[in-house]
């Protein structure tokens, strides 16, 4: 069997693994949830009306 050199994390190079790729998005909107962001999702996605009824 194979006699292994063990590895600790204060030994691997951070550098390497740390990158960040960049978000490109189709379309953004804010954070949270409220009416106006769900029709504006809702628009977008052409969903129809009867979707956004509560009742």
């Amino acid at each position: 069997m194979e006699n292994r050199k063990k590895t600790y994390v204060a030994d691997i190079e951070r550098g390497v693994y740390d990158i960040k790729d960049e978000g490109h998005y189709r379309y953004k909107v804010d954070k949270g949830l409220t009416a106006e962001i769900i029709n504006k999702i809702s628009d977008r996605k052409n969903e129809p009306d009867w979707m956004r009824n509560l009742d």
